[in-house]
């Protein structure tokens, strides 16, 4: 009525170190794969941002971004004084000789005045620098005033 249980043999040390050297195995290859991958995937952005940068054209309207601008009035009261604070945000380009724009209007958007003219200042790659200059007369009547970048000459570093 009852059977005798049967015996478990114990395994052979020979398969557990077959199973612990197939285990060593694929690990290794695992790493020497990931490796290869790391290295390749490297590589290539390398290439790439170095033809990226050879192909990249300077944009100083979109390279020169203006941190702060501030208008005052000279101590007349009648000159525009601007003070200016541009960033190049380019990593490849020297920015030289600023133009710029600027736009005087009163409070129904009518242009009183536009004056254009050049910043001699140069604003490495990654830089930023701030400068103050005389504008022209300030309009009477005006509401609202604008300076924007129009364009700088440029340098590949």
């Amino acid at each position: 009525m009852f059977e005798q249980p049967l015996e478990l043999e114990p395994q052979s040390k020979k398969g557990i170190w077959i199973a612990a050297a197939l285990i060593i195995v694929l690990a290794v290859a695992v790493v020497v794969l990931v490796r290869s991958q790391e290295s390749a995937s490297k590589a290539v952005p390398a290439k790439a941002a170095a033809a990226a940068v050879a192909n990249q054209k300077a944009d100083p309207a979109h390279d020169l971004q203006i941190v702060s601008v501030q208008m005052e009035k000279d101590s007349s009261g009648t000159v525009a004084t601007w003070v200016v604070h541009i960033r190049n945000v380019s990593s490849v380009y020297t920015y030289s000789s600023i133009s710029y724009q600027t736009t005087y209007a009163d409070a129904n958007n009518q242009i009183l005045s536009q004056n254009t003219g050049v910043i001699p200042m140069t604003i490495a790659p990654n830089g930023e620098k701030t400068t103050q200059f005389s504008d022209v007369q300030y309009p009477a009547g005006t509401s609202w005033y604008r300076f924007q970048v129009v364009n700088a000459k440029s340098q590949a570093q």
